[in-house]
């Protein structure tokens, strides 16, 4: 759908780009009758002339020649040598601090975008219900990287509205949870609270028709005691027993960094003296396990704002600057990422700015695509 004018005549149709000319042949273009209607060849280097599919002779734009033998020697300096350090490294410090606010306000956004997809298809199929939508990104980010996917499997098969009317109920909320879960033991060892956990299951099987999830058998392995699928679980059920309208409630808010929903969030009394089902003494000393600043941030950034940035894009709201300020007030992430970043001499400071990394890591310097990044326009620009 291009249009180029040559001389007096205009033409309408294809371009098409290679970096040296032969590569028309290469790829047997010239054998393909769907290439007819190509107008332009842009190559760097025409190393032959080219005809199309007819027999007619092809245009070429040259590129070479509108490059300047300096800007080359720049790029092959910085770019095109493989370099254990990243091309940026030595002129990052001198990076202007304006030009990065805005590259990684960008990087936010594509990595937003990036999420947008598979959330958009699975709020279309809860039929744009929120608050469910967020009820299975909440459990993944629960679950953790170990458990995550089971996680998730579990809430996507607890249908909604069970869970709203079984809120003020924890113990039904404990039974339905730990039992599609599989995590109810098949013989209650005297454990009065597990009788009830199983009858209470069984009941509601039976009424609602369940049946434990396929596939979701959560792992404990390598995993702290305070990090087992059980205390999770246990976490995830009491933040919907006291919040079942968490959207709403989050939605709400203009600042993100309280959560007061997740800070008051701990156990059921169960649960402050046990790490599992199986537990034969229990705890002497109960412990609260509220969930810990770190984890509540990760919540924002990994569930919370992309769940929110979907919504924003429902409804056609534009929200981004908000997006930005609940980075910005969120700490700054630990990973390898980060550090190597930080080393070299990126201004990171919060969640935004690692935010950013990881997607310049993932996206731009791991396949050295300097070319389609900021800092890399910038060297070449300054060169000039």
């Amino acid at each position: 759908m291009a249009q180029i004018q040559i001389g007096n005549v205009r033409f309408a149709g294809s371009v098409e780009i290679h970096l040296r000319s032969s590569q028309w042949y290469h790829h047997r273009h010239h054998q393909d009758s769907a290439y007819d209607n190509v107008i332009l060849n842009v190559v760097w280097e025409e190393d032959t002339p080219l005809q199309l599919p007819s027999g007619k002779s092809l245009p070429t734009l040259e590129l070479r020649h509108y490059v300047t033998p300096e800007l080359v020697v720049v790029y092959r300096k910085h770019f095109s040598e493989k370099t254990e350090t990243l091309p940026c490294a030595n002129v990052v410090r001198s990076f202007p601090n304006s030009l990065w606010k805005h590259w990684r306000e960008r990087l936010c956004i594509e990595r937003l975008e990036m999420r947008l997809g598979s959330l958009e298809k699975r709020l279309a199929v809860l039929q744009h219900d929120c608050e469910a939508l967020l009820f299975e990104r909440m459990a993944r980010g629960f679950g953790l990287n170990r458990n995550g996917a089971a996680f998730q499997k579990l809430a996507e098969s607890i249908p909604f509205y069970l869970l709203r009317k079984l809120a003020p109920q924890l113990e039904d909320l404990e039974a339905l949870f730990f039992g599609k879960m599989g995590l109810l033991p098949e013989t209650s060892l005297g454990d009065t609270y597990v009788t009830r956990l199983k009858e209470r299951y069984q009941y509601l099987s039976h009424k609602h028709n369940l049946r434990p999830s396929e596939g979701v058998r959560p792992n404990f392995g390598r995993l702290r005691p305070q990090n087992f699928p059980t205390i999770r679980l246990a976490r995830l059920v009491n933040l919907y027993h006291q919040t079942p309208s968490l959207f709403m409630a989050l939605h709400q808010q203009r600042d993100l960094k309280s959560l007061t929903p997740l800070v008051i969030t701990g156990v059921s009394d169960y649960w402050k003296h046990r790490f599992h089902f199986e537990s034969s003494k229990p705890i002497p000393k109960p412990q609260l396990r509220k969930l810990s600043s770190g984890f509540r941030s990760l919540v924002v950034i990994n569930t919370l704002l992309p769940v929110f940035y979907a919504h924003s894009k429902w409804t056609g709201e534009d929200r981004s600057e908000w997006l930005f300020e609940q980075l910005e007030a969120q700490a700054l992430e630990s990973n390898r990422w980060v550090k190597k970043y930080a080393a070299i001499g990126f201004p990171l400071h919060s969640a935004l700015d690692s935010q950013a990394v990881l997607q310049l890591q993932e996206h731009y310097c791991k396949g050295r695509h300097c070319l389609k990044c900021t800092i890399g326009f910038h060297i070449l620009k300054q060169s000039q």
